[in-house]
């Protein structure tokens, strides 16, 4: 046999499978395999975001609310105890409470 009909016949031969599976046990187990782990990859994904983002915290607040961060001073001068008092309380009583009442 010279080389051009050895690579001929060795073109011409089907691959042999190494499993001992059938082709659709196998197609299955990749398909479960493939899409639990990019189920799982989102999961982990969310995660890490949701995870960064409490971790940062304090700096994403400072980021996102500076102006409630940082009050320009005021030059006026404090309110007497007695009038911010009463201005709590009337505050207070414009709001509708839902109050649960025990029986």
């Amino acid at each position: 046999m010279n080389k051009e009909t050895m690579n001929k016949e060795t073109m011409n031969k089907k691959p042999i499978l190494m499993t001992s599976f059938p082709l659709t046990l196998r197609q299955s187990c990749l398909w479960i395999h493939r899409y639990t782990g990019l189920a799982m990859a989102a999961f982990l994904i969310i995660a890490g975001i949701t995870g960064t983002l409490l971790a940062f915290h304090d700096e994403l607040d400072d980021v996102f609310n500076h102006k409630l961060a940082n009050i320009e001073a005021q030059h006026k001068p404090p309110l007497p105890s007695a009038s911010l008092h009463d201005a709590v309380i009337s505050a207070i009583h414009s709001i509708n409470f839902l109050v649960c009442q025990r029986q």
